[in-house]
């Protein structure tokens, strides 16, 4: 929001702003892509609320998706592999933006994000 002020005077102002507070909520997308670089769709992904992949499951759906989780909250993000009607395997690879996050990856954010599965498609790296 926007606010007008007239400073007839020496003054400091200072903005304060809130994220993620009480009840907010962000948006967290994921998409796939194989480990050229080409987008995959259909890759299932499941958002879990502990560390052990047990249920309950959060949401989950295929990518491309959006989840809208609760702010300031942990979650696990988990891909999922399979095998395509013709055959074709998708194993989870690594996270496009950190090679080092292991699959079942934990997440708390204020704001929303995106983030890339990497796949290996009939074990082509």
């Amino acid at each position: 929001a926007s606010r007008s002020v007239t400073i007839s005077s020496a003054l400091v102002l200072t903005a304060v702003y809130s994220s993620g507070g009480a009840g907010a909520s962000v948006t967290v997308g994921v998409t796939s892509q194989d480990a050229k670089g080409n987008p995959l769709s259909g890759n299932f992904i499941a958002v879990f609320n502990n560390a052990n992949d047990a249920l309950p499951v959060i949401a989950s759906g295929n990518t491309p998706i959006s989840f809208t989780l609760q702010a300031n909250t942990n979650y696990w993000i988990l891909p999922q592999g399979y095998t395509d009607p013709a055959g074709n395997t998708y194993v989870f690879y690594y996270w496009y933006d950190d090679v080092t996050k292991p699959a079942n990856r934990n997440v708390i954010s204020a704001t929303s994000f995106n983030l890339i599965a990497v796949y290996k498609v009939n074990g082509v790296t």
